[in-house]
């Protein structure tokens, strides 16, 4: 599929070029990413930390506010856009939490379900986030635990091979958890422009 991805400011100029079109395999915004970062690495370090998208860092597709996990459909607009509030921004950082206050997902959480959904099975969530098939596994259960639900569906491998994919509860809670981060970002980049 391919996609318009538009450019602003520093990041134009770190790509030599405010818009290009993109051959993109998937069809979330993180596929856009990968295949922008594949082309030009330079804008990786600029619009993310530690494998996650900079919170200062607005991506709209078609002119809405997305997230890495909204989808994009062949021919959108994909625009990346940097802070612009004179190097001064709020931080924040955002979890939810059960009837008990126990931390259910916060930004690391949610980028093992995402890496999950994405690459269809825990192993490889693992491989793409760069941790043991252990500690991945470990993690959603303790998610799963402590959100009283099971958010993935795993299958064990052989001869009809495994795979693991999120459950309704799995994508419900991580889209309640984005857009919760959306809003939050938005709210901070208000204040910010102030500063």
């Amino acid at each position: 599929m391919r996609v318009e991805v538009r450019l602003f400011a520093n990041f134009r100029e770190a790509a030599g070029s405010g818009s290009l079109e993109l051959k993109v395999d998937g069809s979330r915004v993180e596929d856009v990413l990968v295949g922008l970062f594949d082309l030009h690495p330079e804008l990786g370090e600029r619009v993310t930390e530690s494998g996650e998208l900079r919170r200062s860092v607005r991506v709209l597709v078609n002119g809405e506010l997305a997230g890495p996990g909204s989808p994009v459909d062949e021919g959108d607009e994909v625009a990346l856009l940097p802070p612009v509030s004179g190097g001064i921004h709020l931080e924040f950082k955002t979890w939810l939490s059960n009837e008990s206050g126990e931390y259910v997902l916060g930004e690391g959480g949610a980028a093992i379900l995402r890496a999950v959904d994405g690459e269809g099975s825990v192993s490889g969530a693992a491989r793409k986030l760069d941790m043991s098939n252990r500690y991945a596994l470990e993690r959603i259960l303790l998610m799963e635990r402590r959100a009283g639900r099971k958010l993935v569906e795993r299958k064990r491998g052989g001869r009809g091979g495994g795979g693991s994919s999120l459950t309704a509860a799995g994508r419900k809670l991580l889209g309640a958890y984005e857009s919760a981060l959306e809003e939050m970002s938005s709210a901070c980049d208000d204040v910010g422009s102030g500063i």
